[in-house]
């Protein structure tokens, strides 16, 4: 992720994760270590989600690699899915979409879908269920290749209305030229190679003018 002059990675270790920092071609260097996800650049700074022992918490880094918390959500939550829509932070915390205020430590739910994922466009969030999931599977001549997903489902942020679009299994959600992409399980297919097969779905994408699912890869 681009910011400033620099550009920032996560990268895996073992039994954690670092985020790294390339500063104009030059060696990488260890910006910090720790249980590291979710890159955004917002207001000028760039925000990532950190564990502190069983506390997810929001960190803000500026140009000059100063850092500090911003807000720690509750114990024992799961929080992930951080991004930038507009002028606000929004994430996901045991599932549930939040808009963050980190200038003043308030976050607030905005709905109580539980969602495996999400991406917003156009002031509506689309997101795939987890509290649908449909369970997919075929034959391959190794056996059987099984995977559950939920559907899609668009909400309104302005108004908080939810409405489906599209029923079937979904996973892999992204917005891009007007669109939404995601990889629709009901035309799946097995994916088999060696001792491993696993379940997918084809590339499909959906147009809010149309209203129309249309599978873009294979075609």
């Amino acid at each position: 992720l681009e910011f400033g002059s620099d550009v920032y990675l996560i990268a895996a270790e073992d039994g954690g994760s670092a985020l790294v920092r390339f500063e104009g071609g030059k060696r990488p260097l260890l910006a910090e270590r720790g249980e590291i996800k979710d890159l955004a650049v917002f207001n000028g700074d760039l925000y990532y989600l950190r564990l502190n022992g069983r506390s997810w918490e929001m960190v803000c880094r500026n140009l000059s690699g100063g850092s500090h918390v911003v807000h720690v959500f509750p114990e024992g939550s799961l929080v992930d899915g951080l991004s930038v829509y507009g002028e606000n932070l929004f994430a996901l915390i045991d599932g549930r979409l939040h808009i963050i205020y980190p200038d003043q430590d308030i976050c607030l739910k905005l709905a109580g879908a539980v969602m495996d994922e999400y991406v917003i466009a156009d002031n509506c969030a689309y997101f795939i269920s987890a509290a649908d999931r449909t369970r997919y599977s075929a034959e391959y001549p190794g056996g059987e290749a099984a995977r559950e997903a939920g559907g899609v489902y668009r909400l309104n942020l302005t108004t908080g209305e939810t409405a489906p679009v599209l029923k079937s299994g979904a996973y892999d959600l992204s917005y891009a030229a007007g669109k939404l992409y995601f990889h629709s399980l009901a035309e799946g297919y097995v994916a088999a190679r060696d001792d491993f097969a696993e379940m997918c779905g084809r590339l499909c994408s959906w147009g809010p003018a149309t209203g129309a699912v249309v599978q873009e890869w294979p075609d």
